[in-house]
């Protein structure tokens, strides 16, 4: 860890004393004479200071990302101290922040930069906490920061009485970027703490978002940008359907689409037949109550519509479209765990992850024709996927499928076998080996 790397962890440390400091100040009980600023940062020197260049590149670097260069952060005090040996000679005095206003900019720098996250702030912040310095607002520059809407902010929070004193350190640390930005609306906070409360007292109330009681103050386009902060308000837990489906508000329906892949099961709706059906995801987690599913005993999951709408039959089977991050919507059916289920997607790093995933919620998931006989019948067909959404190595893979994910990782320009290239022909004799091996 270099000092500068030190001098941001020690920096968020101190974060949620800081907010105690400022929600004090706001409530009226900070103890007078009770001073936050200058907040001094100590930096250990001791194993550098043997060695003299590496001392002096290590004070380069501080001073390089100083506010006395950069005009905001941390401060370097450099005092001139008389020696006999050498003379005048400028030390190091102290590293300090002397104001909120450079507390804040150099934390909001420091993350933007390296995608920082509250996990570092553990200690201060309650182990195991980790939260994007940036979700749910886009990055702010810290020359926009203002302490003056910072405060703002934290006072209509607590006013709004959304969160506890414990909660809010962790989250204004995760939307830290969002905290101080201007807002020519002077009522932002107040609006947004307004919104979370009404949703936080008023759950399943079936109303679309131009429909709520106090439209005529708050415009719905400024519910619809600010979808995520609000949320952050109202529960701890991140979305999982949509921002309208979560609070129980009416909104573009996420729907599931899905296929019988058997003739002599159809999909009964009433005394009508039907070969395929799209529904709501909050019905499709009550299918079984629909009777819909009768004679189904097996349920394929597959990545791409060309594939989907070419499956081969299959007894008693059915299929059910869930194009990439899509299929996260799956684990909401819980009745998904009592069939035979396969994820069929295509042979890359992010399919291997969503198929990890979903095994996650699923034991019973197995994969199908993603595997390295799969990748080798098909060698001519690789190509460059999309970049991968994870970095480590995706952990609810057995032995085969990891195997097989190794090697599209190791093969930057052929990581990826779309599911379309592989034949009707060559899926059908994977089926019946499938249904051969049970």
């Amino acid at each position: 860890m270099t000092a500068l790397d030190e001098i941001k962890r020690l920096a968020q440390k101190e974060f949620p004393l800081f907010i105690k400091y400022i929600c004090d100040g706001l409530t009226g009980a900070l103890v007078q004479n009770t001073h936050f600023f200058p907040m001094p940062v100590r930096v250990n020197f001791a194993k550098e200071a043997e060695n003299p260049e590496e001392k002096a590149q290590i004070l380069s670097e501080l001073y390089e990302n100083s506010k006395n260069v950069c005009g905001t952060g941390y401060t370097l005090e450099i005092e001139l101290v008389s020696t006999r040996s050498k003379g005048n000679r400028k030390v190091l005095k102290r590293i300090c922040f002397l104001t909120e206003d450079d507390y804040l900019a150099f934390l909001i720098k420091s993350n933007a930069a390296d995608g920082a996250t509250a996990g570092a702030v553990g200690a201060g912040m309650g182990a195991g906490t980790s939260a994007s310095a940036n979700e749910g607002a886009g990055a702010t520059d810290a020359s926009e920061y203002e302490t003056e809407g910072f405060n703002e902010a934290i006072f209509a929070i607590i006013e709004s009485g959304l969160l506890l004193a414990e909660e809010l350190p962790t989250w204004a640390f995760k939307h830290l970027a969002e905290l101080g930005r201007y807002h020519e609306d002077e009522h932002f906070w107040q609006n947004i703490c307004k919104v979370a409360r009404w949703l936080k007292s008023n759950k399943n109330c079936n109303l679309y978002i131009r429909e709520l009681p106090f439209i005529n103050s708050i415009p719905p386009k400024f519910i619809e940008d600010n979808k995520n902060l609000i949320h952050s308000l109202v529960t701890q837990d991140a979305i999982k359907i949509s921002f309208e489906a979560d609070h129980g508000l009416l909104g573009k329906q996420t729907t599931v689409r899905f296929r019988s892949l058997c003739k002599e099961v159809p999909l009964m709706l009433g005394q009508m037949k039907l070969k395929e059906l799209t529904v709501p995801i909050e019905d499709f987690c009550m299918l079984p109550k629909s009777g819909i599913l009768q004679g189904i005993e097996n349920v394929f999951i597959v990545e791409t519509e060309m594939v989907y709408l070419t499956f081969p039959e299959c007894p008693k089977s059915l299929c059910i479209l869930a194009q990439g991050y899509n299929a996260n919507v799956l684990k909401l059916c819980d009745w998904l765990k009592e069939f035979p289920l396969y994820y069929f997607g295509n042979c890359s790093e992010n399919s291997f992850s969503m198929l990890s995933s979903l095994r996650g919620y699923f034991e019973n998931l197995k994969s199908f024709c993603m595997d390295m006989s799969t990748i080798n019948a098909y060698k001519d067909c690789l190509q460059k996927g999309d970049d991968s959404f994870v970095q480590t190595i995706p952990p609810n893979l057995d032995y085969a499928e990891n195997q097989a994910y190794l090697f599209l990782h190791d093969s930057a320009e052929k990581n990826c076998l779309s599911q379309d290239n592989i034949s009707i022909e060559y899926i059908q004799k994977a089926l019946a080996q499938l249904f051969h091996d049970c």
